[in-house]
């Protein structure tokens, strides 16, 4: 009848947890998300965002820039998933874009990751999985239509 409601594809259910998954990382870039061990002090922790501020303000131009791609990621990425519905590009940008987030995070931190950035990186693995899934998922939904447009 007219009023059924649409079945949801598994290509839309992956976008819209792949862009769950984008809004988390993006908290997370305002969590602790480096470790600093001063002597006497104890540990401090800084955002992606202080880390910004911070590289701007005392002139390490590659640091500030290796921080401003990690924060961009996770907000294009969202983006990207929010209104690509029918092509394969928003799949491209998640996998790849989630590898480089990884070594960036691990290069920008030197390994003394904080809480934030440890929980970065362990959900950039479901997101690469799900744009994985996602470009078979597309591949499958456009040969069914493919079929039953042709019916």
């Amino acid at each position: 009848s007219i009023y059924m409601a649409k079945k949801k594809s598994t290509t839309n259910k992956i976008r819209l947890t792949v862009c769950g998954l984008y809004v988390a990382q993006i908290f997370f870039l305002t969590c602790g998300f480096y470790q600093f061990t001063v002597e006497g002090k104890g540990t401090d922790f800084y955002s992606c965002f202080t880390g910004i501020f911070y590289s701007i303000s005392s002139g390490n131009v590659q640091v500030a820039i290796q921080a401003i791609i990690v924060a961009l990621i996770p907000m294009l990425g969202f983006l990207i998933f929010s209104f690509d519905k029918k092509r394969n590009i928003k799949n491209i940008y998640g996998v790849l874009s989630s590898v480089l987030a990884v070594f960036l995070i691990i290069g920008l931190t030197e390994m003394h990751l904080g809480w934030g950035s440890v929980l970065s990186v362990i959900f950039y693995f479901p997101i690469v999985f799900l744009s994985s899934m996602g470009i078979f998922s597309n591949i499958v939904d456009a040969k069914n239509k493919a079929t039953y447009s042709n019916r």
